[in-house]
């Protein structure tokens, strides 16, 4: 891991903390999938956040982004264990994803 992946590691850890206060079901995730550029950022920041180990792994991610039928389009889905706790949104540059109480 370079000097710059550990900065941006840092930077997801540091904000950490005031998620899991965040985490309920008061809350729900909003997708707006014509939106979504397919940069992955909301699955790494969800993967660093649900991984016991605290690293970036898409495996344990629980957003997916996957491409759709047509060229230049995605498909978002959310597991059902998700706890909305609102980091994959706050990671979205692109608005595809926005938390809003229920």
């Amino acid at each position: 891991m370079g000097v710059q992946d550990r900065a941006v590691a840092c930077e997801f850890l540091n904000c950490l903390c005031r998620f899991d206060a965040m985490a309920n079901k008061d809350r729900r995730l909003s997708i707006v999938a014509e939106q979504c550029s397919g940069c992955l950022r909301c699955a790494l920041a969800c993967s660093l956040y649900t991984s016991p180990e605290r690293t970036f792994n898409l495996a344990q991610s629980k957003i997916r982004v996957v491409p759709g039928w047509e060229q230049g389009t995605f498909e978002i889905t959310v597991s059902h264990d998700c706890t909305c706790c609102g980091i994959c949104a706050m990671y979205c540059e692109f608005g595809a994803l926005t938390t809003v109480d229920r």
